[in-house]
């Protein structure tokens, strides 16, 4: 089953109120037989956007990280949620950075008239600031 929901987990802190949320969300989801994948940056390896310039002229990012296969799923899934802790009224400093890294999507969309997710389906984002 391909997942449907992306969750992003963008809180440092394991067992706290986001990484809460984004387990209690995917079970719920799950018990409706809606597939989701909790994504827990923290965990996981995601350079800073050095606005470089290599997606304005090629529609992806030069960076091979964990954020690569993100960028196929936000094409692929139905919905986004993104959960963060609010750290001096933003979010964390790793969902910025994920926030920034899909300037390689918005690239290819607005720069270069070449999407590189489909511009016809629709899709659903949440946003749950803890």
């Amino acid at each position: 089953m391909n997942t449907e929901i992306l969750i992003i987990n963008g809180s440092p802190r394991r067992s706290k109120n986001c990484f809460k949320m984004a387990n209690e969300i995917n079970s719920k989801l799950t018990e409706n037989n809606i597939s989701s994948e909790v994504f827990n940056i923290y965990d996981m390896n995601i350079e800073y956007c050095t606005a470089c310039g290599f997606c304005d002229k090629t529609g992806y990012c030069r960076i091979k990280d964990d954020m690569t296969p993100m960028y196929e799923m936000f094409d692929k899934v139905k919905g986004v949620i993104v959960i963060s802790p609010v750290h001096f009224d933003c979010v964390s400093a790793k969902v910025k950075t994920v926030v920034d890294r899909t300037q390689a999507i918005y690239a290819s969309k607005y720069i270069l008239n070449k999407p590189s997710i489909d511009r016809n389906k629709k899709r659903i984002g949440m946003y749950i600031a803890v």
